[in-house]
C-alpha cells in the first residue's frame, strides 16, 4: 500500500531539516511518498534542503497560505492513506506504522488521529 506524507512549508528550511528526517526513519515497511509543498519560500526550500531520497518531491507554488499549499498536496499524491506533518512538527518513530495498523485493525475506519508532545525550541 501506498501512503502519502503531505509536509506544506512556507520559509521553515531549518525546520525542515530535522521534520523531514524524522519521516523518512519510520519503520514502516510499506510504500511511500513524501510531498513537500512549498508555498513560495525565499529562497526556495529545495535550494536549502535539497531532497536526497527518492521517496521526496518538492512542489513549488505561488504563496497562497498552507490550506492552500496542503490541497496542492493531497491533489498531486498518489497514495491510498495520507498523512499530514507540518514542516516545524516531527513525525515520532512509529506513527505511521501504528496508524496503519489501526486502520488494518477496522476497514470501516475513514480518519486516524494521534497525541503530540510539545517541545520548547
Amino acid at each position: 500500500m501506498l501512503i502519502s506524507v503531505i509536509i506544506p512549508t512556507h520559509n521553515d528550511a531549518e525546520y525542515l531539516r530535522e521534520s523531514l528526517p524524522s519521516v523518512l526513519q519510520q519503520d514502516y515497511s510499506g510504500d511511500m511518498e513524501i510531498i513537500v509543498v512549498d508555498d513560495g519560500s525565499e529562497p526556495p526550500a529545495e535550494d536549502l534542503v535539497p531532497p536526497e531520497d527518492s521517496r521526496v518531491r518538492f512542489i513549488r507554488r505561488l504563496p497562497g497560505g498552507v490550506s492552500a499549499a496542503r490541497n496542492t498536496g493531497i491533489d498531486s499524491a498518489k497514495g491510498d492513506i495520507l498523512f499530514f506533518l507540518d514542516a516545524d512538527d516531527l513525525m515520532l518513530p512509529g506513527r505511521i506504522r501504528r496508524q496503519i495498523q489501526a486502520f488494518e485493525l477496522d476497514p470501516d475506519i475513514g480518519l486516524v488521529g494521534g497525541d503530540i508532545t510539545r517541545r520548547d525550541l
